[in-house]
């Protein structure tokens, strides 16, 4: 499952562009514009893209691959969602959503975060 990809806008800092599966359909599809109208789109409204791809690999790790080439392992979604908020603190853009999808993956069915 992916958690956040480089092609990924950073709502935070992208206040002018609207994200929504309604407007990317209404510019490729009913407007006849095609993917090159919402990358206009993106561009013209300023769209920040996320600096980080996560996902989790087979092994059941998550791992962070940054924009620069280097790599972060972590064991579960909770460290991951930890050192995103740490990376975004030290100005790297990536979404909150992506850090709000690891957060409640991290807690289980009583509320309480996962040890795994």
């Amino acid at each position: 499952m992916s958690y956040c990809r480089w092609s990924c806008i950073v709502p935070e800092l992208s206040p002018n562009v609207d994200c929504s599966l309604k407007k990317m359909l209404s510019l490729i599809v009913y407007e006849g514009g095609g993917y090159a109208a919402y990358r206009k789109y993106l561009k013209d409204n300023a769209a920040v893209y996320s600096e980080a791809y996560v996902y989790e690999d087979f092994h059941g790790n998550f791992v962070c691959h940054w924009k620069n080439g280097e790599y972060e392992l972590t064991d579960t979604a909770g460290e991951m969602a930890e050192l995103l908020s740490d990376a975004i603190k030290k100005g790297k853009r990536v979404p909150q959503s992506a850090i709000d999808e690891l957060l409640k993956e991290s807690i289980n069915e009583e509320g309480e975060i996962n040890e795994y």
